[in-house]
């Protein structure tokens, strides 16, 4: 058995395997490096089972920032940029999805039954993949070391997952025409009996966002009028998405 299948097979001892939200809405959850700390310092040695978001501020500082090694580092500045974060964004979206619970009022944080199968999902995850390398940022215009929050970003979208999946067993440096692509993802979002309109919808997505995505991330590379080549990492982007999906219990609708 390979180690992604270890992962992929991992029982948690006394604690639930899954996580009951969707596929796209955890990969969502988790593709923000901020929220997968929560989840994981929530679930670790260092906490006592809650905590203060003025604590978790702190922390993050101290986990994300070079030149922050300890409390009596970290600027005031810094302090309130995470501490707003986290008030405005990441707990919010955390405890609506039943992952943590956040208490506005006294301003703390604690696990619920469902926070050690993600922090566990996303420990697993982080095992699985390569930080490597570095990314072209499209916002900044320049050149960083990838997170683990943009391999997670890269599989909140089910087309991009199905895209990968499609690619994972070609060999590197194999090509494929975005025709292809474009036929064979329409075939599975929209079943065989797909119409022209159905295709076009899938084509013009691939070519403006989903491929330009990949190739900035080393997925593919991807020149427009030319056939689209595989590369190493879908493997790589391909083993992170198994274990997120293993943990995932999709909700009845």
């Amino acid at each position: 058995m390979n180690a992604i299948a270890d992962l992929v097979r991992r029982v948690i001892p006394g604690q639930p395997r899954h996580v009951a939200i969707g596929v796209d809405e955890f990969f969502d959850l988790v593709s923000s490096d901020r929220r997968q700390f929560v989840l994981l310092y929530l679930d670790g040695d260092e906490s006592d089972g809650t905590a203060t978001v003025a604590e978790l501020a702190n922390r993050l500082a101290i986990d994300q920032v070079e030149a922050v090694t300890s409390l009596e580092d970290i600027t005031e500045r810094q302090r309130k940029r995470y501490y707003v974060s986290l008030y405005q964004t990441h707990l919010p979206k955390l405890d609506e999805s039943g992952l943590i619970e956040w208490d506005r009022d006294s301003a703390t944080v604690t696990p619920t039954p469902e926070t050690a199968p993600a922090a566990a999902a996303v420990r697993d995850m982080r095992a699985a993949m390569n930080l490597d390398y570095r990314v072209y940022d499209t916002t900044e215009f320049t050149e960083r070391q990838i997170t683990s929050g943009d391999i997670v970003n890269v599989l909140s979208s089910a087309r991009r997952r199905h895209l990968i999946s499609l690619l994972a067993d070609a060999e590197p440096g194999a090509t494929v025409t975005l025709d292809w692509l474009a036929r064979s993802l329409t075939e599975i979002e929209a079943g065989e009996n797909y119409n022209s309109d159905d295709r076009k919808r899938v084509y013009v997505g691939l070519y403006q966002h989903h491929l330009p995505r990949m190739d900035s991330l080393g997925i593919v590379e991807y020149e427009q009028g030319e056939p689209v080549v595989v590369t190493d990492r879908v493997r790589v982007f391909y083993d992170v998405m198994l274990v997120g999906e293993a943990v995932v219990r999709e909700v009845p609708a």
